[in-house]
């Protein structure tokens, strides 16, 4: 997977624009390319409830990522409907997936968030079941005692075969992140047993396959992942069971004033985000 370039900013968006069934956008900002003057911006866009919770964050770089993502959320969502930022009302269910509470008539625009060190993605779709996982491939998470407690026995086979083949990094970034975004996408947080389902990586597209332990269709997801930098990985996965998706990635700037138009594909990502 090669890093999408960061592309030159199109002219402001006019609000309001939709998003058909099969399409996902996805916007990146790195959290450390953000000045004062931003950051600012961003923490004018909190609500009290999300300043509370950014400023109990003991750690800078956890107290970075919130602020960003959070000021992304809502910064972006007032890209596709007329509401300014600071109005929107979030809520979540039982498992915490996150969803808008208000206004009302854009409860069906699905969002979720993910961030590591470097990177923050959002992810939005319209009625769609939604989930998007990144992370920061320079970490070492002690890649075989941890692959043994979340793959299933099909998806160790493959990272025991790419370890062989000295591609072990890639392989435990790639499996790891999209059973994250379907886990994600289903909201079933702690429940859902990692092990009850797993990737295919063999085909033109991940696909998932599932067991006793997870039941689900797995002729109604898309799955795709690609590098949008040389050291992340990200993954999404969307439930789309009438047709491919498409999957738009563009770079933002939260808060600020010239933010993106619509994700355009960049290039030589297409391979891993298309339809």
């Amino acid at each position: 997977m090669r890093p999408l370039p960061r592309q030159a900013r199109p002219a402001r968006a006019r609000a309001g624009y939709g998003l058909s069934g099969n399409e996902v956008d996805v916007w990146l900002v790195d959290p450390t390319g953000l000045g004062e003057d931003d950051l600012s911006r961003c923490a004018g866009l909190l609500s009290p409830d999300e300043r509370a919770r950014w400023e109990a964050f003991a750690a800078p770089g956890a107290a970075l990522q919130f602020l960003v993502a959070r000021a992304t959320l809502r910064t972006m969502l007032s890209r596709y409907a007329d509401v300014h930022p600071s109005d929107w009302v979030f809520g979540a269910n039982a498992h915490g997936r996150p969803s808008i509470l208000e206004p009302v008539p854009f409860r069906g625009l699905r969002f979720n968030l993910s961030h590591t060190e470097g990177l923050v993605a959002l992810a939005l779709a319209d009625g769609r079941e939604i989930g998007v996982d990144v992370e920061n491939t320079t970490r070492d998470l002690g890649f075989d005692r941890l692959a043994a407690t979340v793959f299933a026995e099909t998806e160790m086979a493959a990272f025991r075969d790419a370890a062989a083949k000295g591609d072990q990094r890639r392989a435990f970034y790639t499996l790891w992140t999209l059973k994250e975004a379907y886990s994600k996408a289903r909201g079933l947080g702690l429940s859902l047993p990692l092990k009850a389902f797993d990737v295919d990586l063999s085909g033109a597209h991940p696909r998932l396959a599932f067991g006793a332990g997870c039941p689900d269709d797995p002729d109604r997801w898309r799955l795709r992942c690609l590098a949008p930098t040389a050291e992340h990985v990200l993954a999404v996965a969307v439930s789309v069971p009438d047709g491919p998706a498409c999957v738009r990635v563009a770079w933002c700037e939260p808060g600020g004033s010239t933010t993106s138009a619509r994700p355009r594909l960049g290039q030589g990502a297409g391979d891993q985000a298309g339809s």
